[in-house]
């Protein structure tokens, strides 16, 4: 906060530099000096510190790994939202889908996927063309209505 309140500080609001704008400016160079002179320090007994366990370092990749697909999900589901065949292909790049397009995994993916806009959806499962009979078919086979 401090250093957002100088940098508004800073700057002159009718384009003359004041003595304000000069102390604001001052104060912010001191902040980085500061934080230049602390990088340039090394933390006594930093070179005793031991790496992670192997559990914890798997768990960050693990961790890492899953934060990538989301992304990549997101992303398909983002272009899904645009166009549903976009979407599809985004999602056959990003690994979700092998090729070619299997109505029954395309299904599943449909009625699981968190953010995907209903109308679109209704829209692809209504098109016509035999993938997306098919597609609606599998689809409708996941309910169970009984």
């Amino acid at each position: 906060d401090l250093c957002k309140t100088l940098s508004k500080l800073s700057f002159p609001s009718q384009g003359q530099l004041s003595p304000l704008n000069v102390l604001a400016l001052e104060g912010l160079l001191a902040i980085v000096e500061c934080v230049a002179d602390l990088c340039k320090e090394t933390p006594a007994g930093l070179e005793e510190i031991s790496p992670l366990p192997s559990d914890q370092v798997e768990a960050l990749q693990a961790a890492k790994k899953q934060r990538l697909l989301k992304a990549k999900l997101e992303a398909g589901v983002e272009a899904f939202n645009s166009s549903p065949k976009r979407g599809l292909e985004v999602l056959c790049s990003n690994g979700y889908f092998r090729e070619p397009l299997d109505p029954e995994e395309v299904a599943r993916f449909l009625r699981s996927a968190p953010g995907l806009d209903k109308a679109l959806l209704g829209d692809f499962l209504g098109d016509h063309t035999d993938f997306c009979v098919a597609t609606m078919h599998a689809y409708v086979a996941l309910f169970d209505f009984h």
